[in-house]
């Protein structure tokens, strides 16, 4: 009986030695290894995430120079709103946006190319503005506003604003309003 249970010792320490150490071994690479593709998980968000804002600069500049090519245009220039009107909306529909240009003192929309040409503009304004997007304006630096409501169209919208000087005074603001989809 002694034998038997100095075998049975021996066998349960063999074990324990060999079966113990394996397991913390295998325990020890089971975190590093998640540990390792969390790393790598969060390094793709990263980049992924950086892309897309990349991607939506890209996309935020190229409708930044193309409203200050809008608002040189002749027709605006010349204050003929209908002429304004055709090539604004010709642009807005390429770009799949909303181009509107309104007072830059009271506010009021002088024309939105996301409704038709006659429309009237009453309910629409500009976007909502900080004192320093205004101090931005009124240096001539186009700015992009944060999310808001535009009551029009019942929808969220970023918009992206430049100015339009007169004899050195700021008149208008011309801006698209991007849809959040």
């Amino acid at each position: 009986m002694r034998r038997l249970f100095s075998t049975r010792t021996y066998a349960i320490t063999i074990v324990v030695t060999v079966l113990v150490p394996a397991l913390i071994l295998a325990g020890f690479l089971a975190v590093l290894s998640a540990r390792l593709e969390r790393t790598q998980v969060e390094r793709n968000a990263s980049n992924l995430s950086n892309a897309a804002a990349a991607a939506v600069e890209h996309n935020v500049i190229a409708i930044q120079d193309v409203l200050f090519t809008l608002a040189g245009s002749y027709f605006l220039q010349t204050g003929n709103l209908e002429r304004f009107y055709g090539r604004a909306a010709d642009v807005a529909r390429r770009l799949g946006v909303a181009v509107v240009l309104s007072d830059a003192q009271g506010g009021r929309q002088l024309v939105n190319t996301a409704l038709p040409r006659g429309s009237s503009l009453t309910g629409g304004g500009s976007p909502p503005l900080s004192a320093a997007d205004e101090a931005l304006l009124q240096a001539g630096k186009p700015i992009v506003t944060g999310v808001f409501f535009e009551e029009l169209f019942k929808r969220q919208i970023v918009a992206v604003l430049v100015p339009i000087f007169r004899d050195g005074a700021l008149c208008f603001y011309l801006f698209a309003g991007i849809p959040l989809e």
